[in-house]
Formats: C-alpha cells, sequence, structure tokens
C-alpha cells in the first residue's frame, strides 16, 4: 500500500496539528509497518477519503485474515490438548481394567476359590458396562455439553471401586465391584470417543487411534507396576500340591498353605498398594474433566450465542452442532446416523455389534489369560509370564500408534481389511507353535498385542466413514463388546478349567476368524451403500465456506461492490 503526502492530507477532515510531526517521520521512512501508520493516524480523526477506500478495504481484509490464522491456530491447541487429556483418560483406563489379569492368581489365593469363580467375577465389569453404555448414549445425546463432567464423574466412581477391589472378602461382593467399574468403563468411553469425533469430525481416524493408544500403555504398565506386590507363591505348587484344604487365612493380606515337604509356608500379597496407585492416577485425570466443565459452563455465561454463531461459521469450530440435543426418537432410530436410511444404518449397527462383541471377547481373553497360560502351559516364571505380558501390551499400544500414523495417508477401509488377515495368520501360528516352544510365545504374543491393539479403534473409525457416530451408535457397539467380554470371560474360564491351559490358543484362532468375517461383510456393506442409500459411499459433508480464509476474501469482495 503506497502511502503520499498528498493522499495523506485529503484523508481526514480534522486533525490534532500536535500529531503532524509524528505522521510526518513515519511518511519519510519507507519501511513503515503498514498497521502502526494506519493505528498513528486513526488517532487524528476519521477516514473520509474516497481515494484510499479500496486500499482501506485491503487492509481491512489482511488485518481480518491474520485475526482468522490467529484464532485458527488457537483452537488447533485447543483441540490438541483435549486430546493428550483423553490420552491420559485411555491410560488410567488400561490400568484399571487390566491389573486384573495379573492379580488373578492372588485373588484365587486370597479368597480361596478357582480360576472359574474369579473370572465369573472380572465378568461382572460387562454386566456394569450395559448400564454404563446406556447411560452414557443417553447422555451424549441429551446433554451433549455435560461430556466432561460424565467423564470426571465416571473416573471418580472407577478411583473408588479400584482403591476397594482389594478389600473385597467374598467372590460375590468382588463381582458387585467389577459391576461398578464396568459401568464407569461404559461412561467413559462413550464420552470419551463423542468428544474425539466432535472435536476433530471428518478428520478424527488418526486422534481416534491415538487416543486409544493410552489404553495399550495402561495395559503394559498395569504387570510392571503390580509385579513387586504379587505373592511370591512358586507356580508349580499352586497348581499341582496346593488345594484349598491346605490354605488358610489369618488376615487377608496373608496366605498359609502347606507345601509338599509338610511344611507351613506363609505368602503375603500386596495387591492393595498397586491397587491404590492406580486409584489415585484415575482420581488425578477425573480432576482435569470437571476443570474442563466448569470452564465450559463459565464460557456459556458469558457469552453463548456468540461462541455459538462463531463457531457455526467455522467448520474447525463444529463441537457444539455435532452435540446438539436430540429428541428420544432421533436417539433411537438407526436413520439419524445414516443420512435418513434406516435400512443402511440399521444393517451397519447390527453388524458392527457382532463385530466388537467377537473382537472385544478375543480381547478380554488374551489380556486375562496370558498370564496364566504363560505359566500353566510353558512353565514360566513368575517374572517371565509378566514380562510376557508386558511385551503383548507394549505392541499393544505400539499397533495403535502405528495405525496412528499411516491413518494420515491410508484409508481406514484399507486398514480394517489388513488388520484382520494378519489377525487370522497369528492365530493360526499361536496354535502350531505356541503350545509347546516358549520362544514361539515370546514372539507370537508380540504379534497379538500389535495387531489385537488398533482393531478396536479401527471399528469406530470405519463407522464414522459411513455413518454419523452419534451416541445411539456408540452405544450399540459397545455393548456389543461388553456381551463380548462377558461371555468371553465365562468361556475362557470354564474353559480353562475343564479342558486346561491349551484351549486358550483354540479359543483365541476360531474368534479371529469370525471377526474377519464380520469385516469383510462390513466392507462389502460399506461398497454397497450407495445402492442402498442412493447416496454418496462415505458419510462426509461438503466443506463450508466460512473457513476463516474464504469468509474474509467474500467479506473484501462484497466491501468493493458497495463500493
Amino acid at each position: 500500500m503506497e502511502v503520499t503526502e498528498e493522499s495523506t492530507g485529503m484523508m481526514f477532515d480534522f486533525y490534532d496539528p500536535s500529531m503532524e510531526s509524528e505522521t510526518e517521520a513515519l511518511l519519510k521512512d519507507t519501511n513503515v509497518d503498514k498497521e502502526l501508520l494506519y493505528d498513528t493516524k486513526m488517532r487524528r480523526g476519521p477516514k473520509v477519503s474516497d481515494k484510499r477506500q479500496d486500499q482501506d478495504e485491503d487492509y481491512y481484509t489482511y488485518k481480518n485474515r491474520r485475526t482468522g490464522e490467529m484464532g485458527q491456530r488457537g483452537e488447533t491447541f485447543r483441540k490438541v490438548l483435549v486430546t493428550i487429556c483423553l490420552i491420559g483418560v485411555w491410560v488410567a483406563m488400561g490400568l484399571f481394567m487390566e491389573i486384573a489379569g495379573p492379580t488373578l492368581k492372588d485373588f484365587k489365593l486370597r479368597l480361596h476359590t478357582t480360576t472359574e469363580s474369579i473370572s465369573n467375577a472380572v465378568s461382572g465389569r460387562s454386566v456394569g458396562k450395559f448400564v454404563g453404555v446406556f447411560l452414557g448414549g443417553f447422555f451424549v445425546d441429551k446433554f451433549g455439553s455435560l461430556c466432561n463432567f460424565v467423564l470426571g464423574f465416571a473416573l471418580s466412581m472407577a478411583a473408588v471401586t479400584t482403591v476397594c477391589l482389594p478389600w473385597v472378602t467374598s467372590t460375590d461382593v468382588l463381582w458387585f465391584m467389577y459391576l461398578l467399574l464396568g459401568t464407569s468403563l461404559g461412561l467413559i468411553n462413550i464420552a470419551g470417543q463423542r468428544i474425539v469425533l466432535a472435536v476433530w469430525l471428518e478428520k478424527s481416524a488418526s486422534p481416534m487411534h491415538i487416543v486409544h493408544l493410552g489404553y495399550g500403555v495402561g495395559g503394559f504398565i498395569a504387570p510392571l507396576l503390580v509385579n513387586p506386590f504379587l505373592a511370591d507363591l512358586p507356580d508349580d505348587e499352586i497348581s499341582s500340591t496346593v488345594s484349598p484344604s491346605t490354605l488358610r487365612y489369618d488376615e487377608m493380606t496373608t496366605v498359609h498353605y502347606e507345601n509338599s515337604s509338610s511344611s507351613n509356608v506363609d505368602v503375603v500379597s500386596n495387591i492393595e498398594y498397586a491397587y491404590s496407585i492406580v486409584a489415585i492416577i484415575t482420581a488425578g485425570f477425573a480432576l482435569i474433566f470437571f476443570l474442563y466443565q466448569i470452564a465450559a459452563c463459565r464460557n456459556s455465561f458469558r457469552g453463548s450465542k456468540t461462541d455459538a454463531m462463531e463457531k457455526s461459521k467455522d467448520p474447525d469450530k463444529k463441537e457444539d452442532i455435532l452435540l446438539k440435543k436430540r429428541s428420544f426418537l432421533q436417539m433411537i432410530n438407526p436413520a439419524t446416523c445414516a443420512e435418513g436410511s434406516f435400512c443402511f444404518g440399521f444393517l451397519v449397527l447390527v453388524l458392527l455389534f457382532l463385530r466388537f462383541f467377537f473382537l472385544t471377547g478375543v480381547d478380554r481373553e488374551v489380556g486375562t489369560f496370558l498370564y496364566s497360560y504363560a505359566v500353566d502351559q510353558l512353565h514360566f516364571s513368575k517374572d517371565d509370564a509378566t514380562y510376557v505380558n508386558t511385551i503383548f501390551w507394549i505392541n499393544y499400544a505400539v499397533g495403535r500408534f502405528v495405525a496412528f500414523v499411516v491413518a494420515f495417508w491410508v484409508s481406514v477401509k484399507i486398514i480394517l481389511v489388513v488388520e484382520t488377515i494378519l489377525a487370522v495368520a497369528t492365530g493360526v501360528a499361536m496354535v502350531t507353535f505356541a503350545l509347546d516352544q516358549p520362544l514361539a510365545l515370546w514372539i507370537i504374543s508380540g504379534c497379538i498385542g500389535f495387531l489385537l491393539g488398533p482393531m478396536f479403534p479401527t471399528g469406530i473409525a470405519w463407522g464414522d466413514v459411513y455413518i454419523e457416530m452419534t451416541g445411539l451408535a456408540i452405544t450399540w457397539t459397545l455393548l456389543g463388546s461388553a456381551f463380548g467380554g462377558l461371555t468371553y470371560l465365562r468361556l475362557g474360564g470354564f474353559a480353562y478349567d475343564k479342558y486346561g491351559p491349551t484351549s486358550f490358543p483354540y479359543i483365541f484362532l476360531g474368534t479371529v476368524i469370525i471377526v474377519a468375517v464380520f469385516d469383510f461383510i462390513l466392507t462389502f456393506l460399506g461398497l454397497c451403500k450407495r445402492r442402498i442409500t442412493g447416496k454418496s459411499g462415505e458419510n462426509k459433508e461438503e466443506m463450508p465456506v466460512s473457513s476463516p480464509d474464504v469468509q474474509v476474501q467474500i467479506e473484501g469482495l462484497d466491501s468493493k461492490k458497495d463500493s
């Protein structure tokens, strides 16, 4: 923008003579900042020059564009910060959910019972998950602005339940405590995943994987955290010489038994310390999301109408629109999440339900019984079995991170098919080599974790491509996972006691084959979406023309037309 003395003299009706010297000095400086020069002149009076109108409109356009870019950067930072906090929530969830596997034998000794009884008690979390997903699905569709509160409440309930678990005195009470833990799990899954989908919109595939990566991180930390506090009872004596009649308990944490040489042995179990640490971590994240909710309420009091108008113009601020309130009929209608097509929405939801039933079932099976399988079938020591479990969870997290990176360049539809084919191949290797070869279990357990880890978020991201993952849709998929977890923990405990540890790899192979079948059916259904609904194959919205850069350019063109 070129500025001359002649044009400057005609710019204002009146001005303060005391400012003349300052303006002349600025005019002589050829490198003067345009914004500074304009602000200086604004102090001298209103602009009336017709010659400068177009140039001033260019300045307004430039200034508005720069403001829009700064706002966009701030919005991106907010999204990233929320995503990081959600990763932490999933880490905590991995801790309080997967600490059950390494402590299964300790609970068996503390409660003087069998593996099947403990497995049935742990399956209570799947029953609780039913309650959690129903409540969560209702709240996020009806009161979407309370998602942060739902997360904070669910994490608080999980923290209290976790700290109380080691002190239960019967399997019935243990079942009820796991029911509460499962309820919190359902609430966290519904509210957390809904926030991810609402914040990132069509770009949610990679953030969904990185958030779920947190669960794998918590899963591999859990056995390392609890290992120093486990009862140091020789595993061969647990499985062979120790019977219920030889065990007696003076305190909750001390187990007395007679070994094969008829000498008394005292074993101390201190798992309550590990559970307390996990509870403290979980409570910390609960506090963070309570603070988020308080901040959201304060912002709504300051100017909710203005914020709603701005977010409706900016595609990156579309969270409130996606979390809008729906009537009860809209919430339960499959057509709501399938662009009005009841048939397509119903088919996708049913198939996703079945897929997550078997996928979560085998996931819970591996997470719960891998440690026991390593000890009982391949005679691993307590430390080695813990390390195998840790390798599984490390690769579980690594698999989700790799999927997070790959999803930037590869369609989630391709990722779904590749993952399921490799999972079947790993199941075949498990049955072929890991029944009697310890080295094979070390390798294959890592492969299983690497493939099982991303399969859950991949399914959610695939669903979001073809339908809108509303509270109903997420609730339906989590109901399938809850039924699967409940069924497979009971089935796994029964098969383990009746047929021995060799039942574990065969259950794994059969289940991943079933998951592969449903994945291929879903892929075919996605390809047929246009024929079923008469619409495009993906649930993508047209990119609005109200982004900051485009909006600024439109305003500039309109102002020039008016002139």
